[in-house]
């Protein structure tokens, strides 16, 4: 779980799920099953994890599901909009 306020995006670098770019010592040790980046903030304050897929709606940039083969390293990109 972590916070942040700065800006995630630079178009000229690799979005980076599950580890720091610049070191490996910061990997996520773990299996990641749903990641979603949205437009807005989907949680501002106690929540109950979801148990079902994610969907997509309007305010979803990025959906995937991680449904692959263990190791897997691409991803399709659920969210409807190319």
């Amino acid at each position: 779980s972590n916070t942040s306020s700065t800006s995630m995006y630079a178009a000229d670098r690799p979005l980076y799920i599950g580890m720091a770019p610049s070191t490996s010592t910061t990997a996520f040790h773990g299996w990641i099953d749903e990641f979603r980046m949205s437009t807005t903030a989907r949680y501002s304050s106690s929540f109950t994890p979801s148990t079902t897929p994610f969907q997509n709606d309007a305010d979803t940039f990025i959906l995937l599901h991680m449904d692959g083969t263990d190791g897997s390293t691409t991803f399709r990109d659920d969210n409807g909009t190319y």
